[in-house]
């Protein structure tokens, strides 16, 4: 494809002469095997095989046959290519869930000791592996949230319960209120908090007088 050929030359009215006139080709990464990248034996490939790798098979295949061929490369290019490398590989590796800092300070430690280094504690790492972490991750935290929320409901609702007692007989409402108890300190139980948590708890979120919240976790605690 020709670039002169994307252009409106119309719409460039007197700037004909300035604009490249070359061919390029869009190039698929994954027709071409490492070995047949290497055979090339330039910049442009090494860029490509990492662009490669997409997948654990393609990483594991990158470190087991290209960890030579990407140091001779690197170390005997320029400086700006350097940092085009480093920028891909920066990608790479948050495409593997290292955090950018993290990255950048691998990067660094490359420069300083060879790009040996950069791989040399995540051999293991699996790129699908990490992505399922992450998602299982958020799934857990989405659970948590619907839980609190479930538990705020749950809540509220003893909380109004509690408060329509107190206007009814005493011995009555006695009872209903130690149900009440009862109900709070088991969802404390139900959030795995120790005793003194669950005391605290009585006191903080649903508003218990210290003597109170003791009080409810030593009656109804064993229960």
């Amino acid at each position: 494809m020709r670039l002169a050929d994307r252009i409106d030359l119309h719409l460039a009215d007197g700037m004909a002469g300035y604009i490249p006139d070359f061919t390029y080709k869009v190039v698929r990464v994954h027709e071409y095997r490492n070995e047949e990248l290497k055979e090339k034996h330039n910049e442009m490939s090494l860029v490509m095989m990492i662009n490669r790798i997409q997948s654990p098979e393609d990483y594991t295949e990158f470190l087991e046959s290209s960890r030579e061929y990407m140091d001779e490369i690197y170390n005997g290019t320029t400086e700006d290519i350097r940092k085009v490398y480093q920028e891909v590989l920066c990608a790479l590796l948050q495409k593997m869930n290292v955090p950018e800092e993290e990255a950048r300070e691998k990067l660094a430690e490359m420069e300083e000791k060879g790009v040996g280094t950069l791989f040399a504690d995540m051999d293991k790492m699996d790129i699908q592996a990490e992505r399922l972490n992450t998602k299982l991750a958020r799934e857990e935290a989405d659970a948590a949230k619907k839980a609190l929320k479930e538990l705020k409901q749950q809540t509220d609702q003893a909380m109004e319960e509690l408060k329509r007692q107190t206007d009814q007989k005493l011995e009555k409402s006695s009872v209903k209120i130690n149900a009440v108890f009862d109900h709070l300190v088991s969802l404390c139980q139900g959030e795995k908090l120790s005793r003194d948590e669950t005391i605290t708890c009585l006191r903080e979120r649903y508003g218990l007088e210290a003597e109170d919240a003791v009080s409810a976790v030593e009656q109804f605690w064993n229960r």
